[in-house]
């Protein structure tokens, strides 16, 4: 089966075509029969509704068979419809099996997606999670096999060239789910990776091969065992190794986007070519900076030195300043470093570019040296060896300093002669300063100032005027929800589309608001509409605010919506889920929670997640056999985990007592959390916020 239906002919773009000139010219051939087509129709409708009463009763089993025997001619719209419906709950149900009835179920589940992709309901979530359950399993092929069906489908009915087809995020997720079955296939065959065999089963952009297929999968795969994860992981090098150009810019691209135990497999890749590009040097020595990883970044500058010099080469402006950047984020001493590899820099007659002035000023800002800033800047800006990216850093660190003043001089300084004009850049650093300040009055007036300027809003924009909308009603009182309705018809009338960041913000401050839930509900509509991508973040926000609001079926509900627009659990989901059961004396449905949550090796306790368990319990409610039940879950489960102990939860341990359940150790471990340590944390980060 797996040599027969790995790669077959009718992939090729011309072959599409003619598949689907077949499929039309069969269609002019049918004959319907109207009465025997209305009898199958309504013979499928009771069909599907028996799938609905199956699975209410959980009989997963019935309702797959069920599934299996219908066929698209016999389907209407709305039945069609229903099975989208069910088509989730089935997979999460089968995802939820233990490994050894998971094996068995497989061939069905495989056999099962197949069907809902003939029938026309082609859920990609559904479908890389099928290929990662069969990986799960062992059974490669079977993931193969559905990404195959799912492919061919895709071809018929979009008409479009195969590369252009899996260049979407979604089909791409599905692509790399195909390819990890592909690697894990040879791995037990004992053949090696073969990169055109593999890109001819997945015609992706050779460059560049993706980075984290387990990433794009949202977090689906973490049930897969580490010596799988480990096969793909190499499978993955290898096909970068033989596919990468490293002088096509799309690669900085990847480097620029990469975490840091992703930047580090693509640099011991690279390392291996002998003539790798400065550029390409210079951009992990920058990357593994950001990542605040500086011993990285600085033993990838001595690599590019050693490589250099053996070359009879010196490193240009290019590496120095992605140095200068390792140094400027090297903590407490940023700017010290900075200073030694400047003159360091100078040493090697290397003559700074704007780049590098920029990482000069905004060390001098992290620093809180703005008073040196300002000189250097000035110092330098006659010279006009910076343009309005240095402007901004200085004008930046001023307005943080909330020294507003200072900074409107100075940006209508360079305004008035003439070198450069404040930028979107400019305003929204000035707003979001006010905003910080809490200052809601300057903030709306450099929104003024912005459009007298002839400079439009931007995203960035109103999610700023945003934060101070809500500032303001928290602070003064101020009813916000005209003023957002406001917000968005004005957004929508200088065509500035809402991002997902933007409503995420909008959640958050409804949650904290006193007002009115809907307009919560109303954004998630508009998201949903626009096709806005949905993140874990996002529906954190829309979960808080319809828990504070006290509506927790509507919470649980966009819980329960997380898996089906591909959003992966986090553990503060299910942390703020157990809250809000908990607030309303559900602690059956928190038991079921903290059982799933148990499950993901993702999504494991942390000290709020306790602290939810057992902070709304006294001694006197032990008397309840299931609170009694779930607390003493809750304590054998801390007593494994004693390290997420802080003061609070130590009390909280020591007020429930032995009694509740808690041991002896887990006491005594409580009697040592020091208040005083505690309290240093708490007064730390309020110095730091």
């Amino acid at each position: 089966m797996f040599s027969r239906r790995l790669f077959p002919v009718r992939f090729a773009s011309s072959s599409v075509g003619s598949a689907a000139r077949t499929t039309a010219n069969t269609a002019k051939l049918a004959t319907p029969d109207i009465a025997k087509e209305s009898e199958r129709s309504s013979a499928a409708s009771i069909n599907v509704n028996r799938v609905q009463d199956l699975l209410n009763k959980n009989d997963y089993s019935g309702a797959t068979q069920v599934i299996l025997s219908l066929s698209y001619k016999d389907l209407a719209p709305d039945a069609l419809r229903k099975l989208s419906s069910y088509q989730t709950k089935v997979i999460n149900h089968y995802a939820g099996l233990e490994a050894q009835e998971l094996e068995s179920a497989v061939p069905v589940l495989c056999d099962l997606q197949n069907k809902f992709i003939e029938l026309g309901r082609r859920n990609l979530a559904a479908s890389a999670q099928t290929m990662l359950l069969a990986l799960r399993v062992g059974q490669p092929e079977r993931a193969i096999e559905v990404w195959v069906q799912l492919l061919e489908a895709m071809a018929r009915v979009s008409h479009l060239p195969l590369k252009e087809l899996v260049s979407s995020p979604q089909i791409s997720a599905c692509a790399l789910a195909a390819l990890s079955a592909y690697f894990v296939s040879c791995s037990r065959r004992g053949i090696p990776v073969d990169a055109s065999t593999a890109l001819k089963l997945v015609p992706l952009k050779q460059v560049p091969i993706s980075l984290a297929p387990l990433n794009n999968l949202r977090g689906q795969a973490s049930s897969i065992d580490k010596q799988t994860l480990a096969i793909i992981r190499e499978g993955l090098s290898e096909l970068r190794r033989a596919t990468t150009d490293y002088s096509n810019p799309e690669y900085l691209a990847v480097i620029a986007k990469a975490n840091f135990q992703e930047a580090q497999t693509l640099y011991k890749e690279a390392l291996v070519q002998q003539d790798l590009p400065e550029e390409v040097h210079a951009a992990f020595i920058r990357r593994f900076a950001e990542t605040r990883q500086q011993d990285a970044a600085f033993k990838a500058w001595n690599t590019l030195v050693e490589r250099f010099t053996a070359a009879n080469k010196k490193p240009t402006v290019v590496s120095w300043r992605a140095l200068l950047r390792a140094g400027s984020m090297s903590k407490p001493n940023g700017k010290e470093m900075v200073d030694q590899l400047w003159k360091e820099m100078e040493k090697a007659g290397i003559e700074p570019d704007e780049d590098c002035w920029c990482v000069r000023l905004e060390s001098l800002i992290r620093s809180h040296n703005v008073d040196e800033a300002v000189k250097v800047y000035n110092e330098v800006e006659g010279s006009k060896k910076l343009g309005v990216f240095g402007m901004n850093i200085v004008a930046t660190g001023l307005v943080n300093a909330k020294r507003f003043d200072e900074a409107d001089e100075l940006i209508a300084k360079a305004v008035e002669s003439g070198a450069y004009k404040p930028n979107n850049v400019t305003f929204n650093a000035l707003i979001s300063a006010a905003v910080r300040a809490r200052d809601s009055a300057r903030a709306h007036r450099y929104l003024d100032d912005m459009a007298a300027a002839k400079i439009l809003p931007d995203i960035v924009t109103y999610s700023q005027v945003l934060h101070a909308l809500f500032e303001a009603q928290r602070t003064k009182g101020v009813a916000i929800a005209d003023a957002v309705n406001s917000l968005l018809q004005e957004m929508k009338a200088r065509k500035v589309a809402p991002n997902a960041q933007f409503y995420t913000i909008l959640a958050h401050g409804i949650a904290r608001s006193t007002e009115s839930v809907s307009l919560s509900r109303r954004m998630f509509s508009i998201m949903q509409d626009a096709q806005l991508p949905l993140s874990v973040e996002t529906f954190g926000a829309l979960i808080d605010a319809e828990i504070k609001h006290g509506d927790f079926s509507r919470a649980k509900l966009y819980f329960d919506l997380m898996p089906k627009h591909g959003v992966p659990y986090s553990t503060a989901n299910y942390a703020q889920m157990i809250a809000g059961a908990l607030a309303i004396k559900d602690s059956a449905t928190a038991d079921k929670l903290l059982t799933a949550m148990l499950k993901r090796p993702r999504t494991q306790p942390n000290k709020y997640t306790y602290m939810f368990l057992l902070r709304n319990w006294q001694e006197s409610d032990l008397e309840d056999p299931e609170v009694a039940a779930l607390v003493q879950r809750t304590l054998e489960l801390l007593s494994e985990n004693q390290a997420a102990l802080d003061y609070p939860l130590a009390q909280k341990v020591l007020s429930l007592g032995v009694r509740a359940g808690a041991t002896p150790d887990l006491v005594s471990a409580a009697e040592r959390v020091s208040a005083e340590e505690y309290d240093t944390k708490v007064a730390n980060r309020r110095r730091r916020s």
